[in-house]
């Protein structure tokens, strides 16, 4: 069986040993439109080698698109639409959420949190105030509360 490269190399090789392309399609190696194809491209490029099509660009990561798998292998019953709303709340806290796992929190630690403590602290690492908190608003407030830990201990030097 012959490979559509070593197709290619024969075509190219007739004409380069002076075949016309009405002759190479005498030889019936090939359909009339593939071999005047071929020897365009390899008089534009110089090459054999077909180029690599561009495809279409990619919408999402090789990280969000195992994401978006994870997702759908944790429910294999959820909708399309169900599926949508979680993947455009992954990576996102709700004040909900903040709200209950501060509530876990204290009680392991054994201190006294007020609702609105909780609900103020959540506004205030809600830098774009879209009501819910990113991943980076979460590390930036942290990064904020340790400044000053961190400029103390470089005055001690």
């Amino acid at each position: 069986m012959v490979t559509c490269k070593e197709m290619r190399a024969a075509i190219i090789a007739l004409h380069k040993n002076g075949f016309t392309g009405k002759d190479i399609v005498a030889t019936k190696i090939a359909p009339q439109s593939t071999i005047y194809r071929i020897i365009k491209n390899f008089k534009e490029r110089g090459s054999i080698l077909v180029k690599k099509a561009s495809g279409r660009p990619r919408k999402f990561s090789k990280r969000q698109d195992s994401l978006l798998k994870r997702i759908q292998l944790r429910d294999r019953s959820a909708t399309s639409a169900e599926l949508a709303q979680e993947w455009q709340q992954a990576g996102l806290i709700s004040f909900e959420e903040f709200k209950h796992t501060w509530k876990l929190l204290s009680s392991h630690l054994n201190i006294e949190v007020s609702d609105e403590a909780i609900c103020n602290l959540a506004k205030s690492m809600d830098f774009n105030k879209d009501g819910n908190i990113d991943i980076n608003e979460f590390l930036e407030a942290f990064r904020l509360a340790d400044r000053p830990h961190i400029e103390d201990r470089e005055s001690d030097f």
